[in-house]
């Protein structure tokens, strides 16, 4: 809880300190959604949620950018009363197809830290690894500075001991865009 807590204080920072010539070309987001166990991963846990928050910086104005995020997630497993909960960061890369001002389609990679957390509900163990994937979405403009999207991703974690954690999430959020139109 330290480490996300940690996370979520570095990107309040982030938004709060950035300059404001960088903000006309900056993006919050937050959503959530349903996470699918692959690999070894789905020999035990089951169909899961997770949630998460960023921060998005375009790179000019053809469609690249670049970003941050931090994630928590959980799935119960097979076993009553145990689960793992998932959490970490992840830095992005993306490009973005289209008019900024109409619906368009997105692609992205990223790499991080992934925790994978085991609780049987009474102990927790975890560790960290590199963790790695990438998806695609779809952003809807709904006003202003706000898109709603949909994306599919792939996240998988390092393999610890011969096995891995990986999941395809299904998400859904809202993204808003940061300072004024015009760069000022």
């Amino acid at each position: 809880m330290r480490r996300l807590l940690g996370l979520g204080s570095l990107f309040a920072a982030v938004v709060l300190f950035v300059p404001s010539s960088a903000h006309a070309q900056a993006s919050v987001w937050i959503g959530g959604g349903a996470t699918v166990p692959t690999g070894d991963f789905s020999d035990y846990a089951k169909t899961g949620w997770m949630a998460g928050l960023g921060l998005n910086y375009a790179l000019g104005d053809q469609g690249l950018w670049i970003g941050g995020s931090g994630f928590y997630g959980s799935n119960k497993h097979e076993t009553s009363g145990e689960k793992t909960n998932l959490y970490g960061g992840l830095a992005a890369v993306g490009y973005r197809v289209g008019d900024q001002s109409k619906a368009g389609v997105f692609f992205f990679g990223n790499v991080g830290v992934m925790n994978h957390e085991f609780d049987d509900g009474t102990t927790k163990d975890g560790s960290s690894k590199l963790a790695y994937g990438g998806g695609a979405g779809v952003d809807v403009p709904l006003a202003d500075k706000i898109n709603l999207w949909f994306a599919g991703q792939y996240l998988q974690r390092a393999k610890e001991d011969g096995e891995h954690t990986a999941i395809f999430g299904i998400f859904a959020g809202v993204s808003i865009a940061l300072g004024s139109n015009d760069g000022m």
